[in-house]
């Protein structure tokens, strides 16, 4: 929701509702994803092992800080993301295996029936890669050196496992391990983390690229199914993580072909030999996902929850009036990536990345 809601910060101030969880972090660090609003306790569905969402929190605080140019909260979230970030160390690093990443499970990941298993997911050990670097990036502006530099060395150390371990060459994806580090083959939009937490090299980037593309897995009629096509677990009205097009995922998929379309440092492409081919493919996902949530709109008179992969509709099952990740789609990838504006309100500047022929803006 902040990533959409942060472009009307004056009317609705979204990056304050993170406060509600940090208010409720416990003395050892963790914070638990779901808190009854009566009384602010801990809500745990079946057991505590599930109560962990992906570490987004340093990521959330960073993109509104972007975009808003008030760096006001960094200096008090940083003590509890810090706090956070050892507690994940304890508990969410697998420890007495060969990879020494990180877990998640299916509702934890917010990916609640994905047919995942392993002990070192490939989302959530990129997602403490990026966890790291954003902290790095608020000690940066903190003015906190030493801070900083550790930082970045945890997420260079936990990039390097992942491409140690997780990287296939042969398939072109990240997959998840189990404890002696062998692949679990699951071929799922989790693969494609390391592009956004800026794990994966220019290789690794076109070869995930090239997945993106493929009408046989990922780019169907409405990109990007949650499990690939090609995959036999393979839902085509979505029945959830089975193949359903999800808000979260998508906008993680297109932020980070933005994130290496952007690269000044891209260098020795084997074959995309500019950069920008990721941008315009992201713009083109963009426009073909936004479509269906149109279409879907005039057919049902509302924004759903996720929409089938194979046609314009909304998936099975699939809650109504669901805006708050779906909003992504109809605000922040409208304004970022069709009609390519690119705030920065950190340097109080706004960028357009003409990407249109026609009259627009």
């Amino acid at each position: 929701m902040i990533m959409f809601a942060r472009y009307a910060d004056h009317i609705f101030p979204a990056i304050q509702s993170l406060d509600n969880f940090y208010c409720r972090q416990h003395e050892n660090g963790y914070i638990c994803r779901e808190i009854i609003e009566s009384d602010g306790s801990d809500y745990i569905f079946l057991d505590r092992k599930h109560t962990i969402n992906p570490p987004l929190f340093s990521w959330a605080e960073v993109e509104s800080y972007r975009i808003t140019g008030d760096a006001s909260r960094f200096k008090s979230v940083l003590p509890v993301l810090e706090k956070y970030a050892e507690w994940l160390e304890l508990h969410r690093k697998k420890t007495n295996t060969v990879h020494g990443l990180y877990w998640q499970t299916g509702l934890g990941s917010g990916m609640d029936n994905t047919p995942r298993d392993g002990s070192g997911w490939v989302d959530m050990s990129s997602q403490v890669v990026m966890q790291y670097r954003d902290i790095a990036f608020i000690c940066k502006e903190l003015g906190l050196k030493d801070k900083e530099e550790l930082f970045l060395a945890k997420a260079k150390l936990v990039s390097e496992n992942i491409n140690k371990y997780m990287w296939n060459e042969e398939d072109g994806l990240y997959y998840d391990v189990d404890d002696s580090g062998n692949q679990l083959k699951c071929k799922s939009v989790a693969a494609f983390w390391p592009m956004l937490a800026g794990v994966s090299n220019t290789n690794q980037n076109e070869r995930l690229l090239d997945n993106l593309k493929d009408p046989h897995s990922f780019w169907r009629t409405v990109p990007f199914p949650s499990l690939a096509a090609d995959h036999k677990e393979f839902k085509a009205a979505g029945q959830y993580w089975l193949g359903a097009v999800w808000a979260p995922t998508n906008v993680m998929i297109i932020k980070g072909l933005d994130k290496v379309g952007e690269d000044e440092n891209y260098e020795n492409p084997n074959f995309y030999k500019n950069p920008e081919v990721f941008n315009e493919f992201a713009k083109l996902a963009s426009a073909k996902y936004l479509d269906a949530i149109y279409s879907v709109l005039k057919q049902t008179g509302t924004i759903w929850e996720n929409y089938s992969s194979e046609v314009y509709a909304r998936g099975i099952p699939s809650a109504p009036d669901f805006v708050g990740w779906s909003g992504c789609g109809p605000i922040q990838l409208l304004i970022e990536n069709v009609l390519g504006f690119r705030p920065d309100g950190a340097n109080n500047t706004l960028n357009l990345h003409l990407t249109r022929i026609d009259e627009h803006g």
